[in-house]
Parts: structure tokens; sequence; C-alpha cells
């Protein structure tokens, strides 16, 4: 079995076609080093996990950062209106 990596993507909801090129891209770059190494990526995203329940009294960012830990990689994507 070959070794698989996990890609997180992240971004706000408005680089909508942008996310998607990542994973996309993600797919292209996995093939090829699939190919060559024997490794593969598979690209993880947010919509992946379940809602973050409000009942936690701790600080969102941490609920975020426990889902996200795991991962080997992670592709953070902004979008800055001039």
């Amino acid at each position: 079995m070959q070794p698989v990596v996990p890609v997180f993507i992240s971004s706000p909801s408005d680089v909508k076609d942008e996310r998607e090129i990542a994973g996309k891209t993600v797919k292209v770059v996995s093939d090829r080093l699939t190919t060559i190494f024997g490794i593969a990526l598979v690209a993880i995203k947010w919509k992946n996990f379940a809602l973050i329940s409000s009942g936690d009294s701790r600080h969102p960012q941490y609920q975020i950062l426990k889902c996200i830990e795991p991962f080997s990689l992670f592709i953070g994507i902004l979008y800055r209106s001039h």
C-alpha cells in the first residue's frame, strides 16, 4: 500500500473557484508523485468536517486546530479586495 499524505485546503467562502483549483492541483501533483515516488496526496477541505459546536467554551480556533492537526500539508487561500 502506498503512503498517503493528507493536504488540508482552507479558505473563506468568497474564493470557491480558487479552492477548487487547489484541489485539482493537488490531484495532478499526486498523480505525478505516485508515478515517481509511490506517494499519494489527498485533498481534504473544511466541508469534510462536521460543524464546530458552539457548546465548547474554548476559543473556536482551538476546535479548528484540533481538526487539522493530523494533516501533513496545509494550503491556505485568502482574498483581499482593493
